[in-house]
């Protein structure tokens, strides 16, 4: 069950007098139509679930860009890339990094990536959808569905990606307005365009997408690099598209 949830800045004294810094300095967190081609940060949220938890047992989270005119109620969820760990011991080593903990994570981040760019010469088909970035926190294709632990040194291992994702996937739907959504389509790179591809299906299927939802589609680039380069950034890779028929009410 959701525990609850925290949003980056925006509330409270100190989070008005840092928005009013933005301002002055120029920097807005949300795009509108009209400078769309601007760099954007978005606001991260930290859910507090019993169940999810990053590699070394901290908070999942994920970036959220509002989408707006035909694209408000259309969504695209990005998995971030990063390769993977195959035993315990490059568990260990990983959740010691930002590809296994959301310990250094930042209250905003730049969505510098094409499919999640809000330039309509970039990125014109998605440009001002619903964006969510998810963090790679979990290290096995956000696979993992157990609640045992494995003990490594000073950590405990937690392998419990799948229950970040319905943990998203819950919060998206309860608070940020993806159950009046119509479109959604599953986009990644590296390791999150394998994890994209490969569950497309299983979402279709699970009850979580909203009913709203009629059309639900995947985007990969990059897919399956292991080492997790810097290869999906700025303009290097541009997405391919496959149309894979879902299982769809």
């Amino acid at each position: 069950m959701l525990q609850g949830r925290w949003k980056a800045p925006r509330r409270g004294p100190l989070n008005l007098l840092f928005g009013c810094l933005l301002l002055c300095m120029g920097i807005r967190l949300q795009p509108t139509h009209a400078e769309g081609h601007e760099t954007v940060f978005v606001p991260g949220i930290w859910l507090d679930d019993e169940r999810a938890k990053c590699l070394d047992g901290s908070k999942p989270v994920y970036y959220h860009r509002p989408g707006w005119g035909d694209g408000a109620r259309k969504w695209i969820l990005f998995y971030e890339g990063g390769g993977w760990c195959a035993d315990k011991h490059e568990c260990y080593d990983r959740a010691k990094t930002h590809l296994g903990s959301s310990h250094t994570y930042e209250d905003t981040m730049a969505l510098e990536w094409d499919m999640v760019s809000s330039d309509p010469e970039t990125n014109p088909g998605l440009h001002n959808w619903n964006v969510v970035f998810v963090k790679y926190c979990d290290g096995n294709f956000w696979s993992g569905a157990t609640m045992d632990t494995e003990e490594m040194h000073d950590l405990r291992l937690h392998f419990r990606g799948k229950f970040i994702q319905e943990a998203i996937m819950r919060d998206l739907t309860d608070f940020m307005g993806l159950d009046k959504g119509e479109e959604l389509v599953f986009a990644g790179c590296s390791a999150g365009a394998m994890i994209a591809y490969l569950q497309v299906d299983y979402w279709a299927a699970s009850g979580l997408i909203p009913p709203s939802i009629r059309k639900v589609r995947v985007m990969a680039s990059a897919v399956g690099r292991r080492s997790g380069g810097g290869t999906c950034r700025g303009r290097l890779v541009f997405p391919t598209l496959w149309r894979k028929k879902s299982l769809l009410r």
